[in-house]
């Protein structure tokens, strides 16, 4: 059978397929202009921002964003607006440091039990990514409350739509199609964190 990489080893089928050589080709690693959505250790990563950026260029990447977490996760070690507005003019120091890499100033942003989100637009404003997601109570209105972040003006990403996370929890209910209309109308992507430690990004 053909060696079956990490990032398919998730038990629907992929060891049939390795014997039958027919394996999905995954985009190489070279393939890819950077990262949108990092975490550093002012919330929950295990790396500085400067070795991010570091490791980044070591993958020719030419942007790098970094969006921890916000206040509301507290067991993320959330940042407050003051530490947010901290951290970016940390990323200014860097970027004059580094300007061969564009370091994006982001935020992964709590979409709450009403829809609405956890940081002030006024902090907002100051960055280059918003990414929004649910992190808690996610039986609880999951698709109104993501159609409704979606209208905040400065979202621009949502992670992890379905909420599932392999291996521990199952998707939420949610109607797709009707999140993916609304985000096309509004230019609005789709993606998670990078949590490939070998890479040193967490």
């Amino acid at each position: 059978m053909d060696y079956i990489p990490p990032e398919l080893r998730e038990g629907i089928g992929e060891i049939t397929m390795a014997q039958e050589h027919h394996l999905p080709d995954l985009i190489p690693y070279a393939s890819f202009p950077g990262e949108f959505h990092v975490h550093s250790n002012y919330s929950d990563g295990s790396s500085s921002i400067e070795e991010l950026v570091q490791q980044a260029l070591k993958l020719n990447y030419k942007f790098i964003g970094i969006c921890d977490h916000s206040q509301s996760a507290k067991y993320a070690h959330g940042l407050s607006e003051e530490t947010i507005r901290e951290k970016n003019k940390l990323i200014d120091e860097l970027q004059k440091k580094y300007p061969q890499i564009k370091i994006l100033k982001g935020i992964e942003i709590d979409i709450l039990g009403d829809g609405s989100l956890d940081t002030k637009d006024k902090i907002l404003a100051e960055l280059d990514i918003v990414v929004a997601a649910i992190h808690t109570a996610f039986t609880h209105r999951p698709e109104e409350r993501i159609l409704k972040a979606m209208d905040n003006p400065y979202v621009k990403i949502i992670a992890h739509p379905t909420g599932k996370l392999y291996g521990s929890r199952e998707a939420y209910e949610i109607d797709l199609e009707r999140v993916f209309k609304k985000a096309s109308e509004r230019n609005i992507a789709f993606g998670n964190k990078w949590q490939q430690q070998s890479h040193g990004f967490k």
